[in-house]
């Protein structure tokens, strides 16, 4: 006999909730608290238009890359050379 409950499975976090905060974490340097904090609706449509920009993005490249102006390809020094300040905000730095 499956729960007498409504709840999400196991299955749906990984797949779906886990999937989002990644996303979001990654593309637009979100928190996890940020991101369960967002309600369903809007969680979709960021993603959604993360999927646009990156299409955008690599339709009209030459190579086909997806190069976008998303936090996550900046590095240091392009962002020097464009004369932008070196580092991204706090909030976007990746661990490494």
């Amino acid at each position: 006999m499956g729960p007498r409950f409504f709840g999400l499975t196991p299955e749906y976090k990984v797949s779906v909730q886990m999937e989002h905060i990644f996303l979001l974490a990654y593309y637009l340097g979100f928190t996890k608290e940020d991101s369960e904090k967002l309600p369903i609706q809007h969680r979709q449509w960021y993603i959604q238009r993360i999927n646009t920009e990156i299409q955008k993005h690599s339709e009209n490249s030459d190579d086909g890359s997806a190069y976008t102006k998303g936090a996550h390809d900046h590095q240091p020094e392009s962002r020097n050379m464009r004369g932008q300040r070196p580092h991204a905000p706090a909030r976007l730095r990746r661990f490494t």
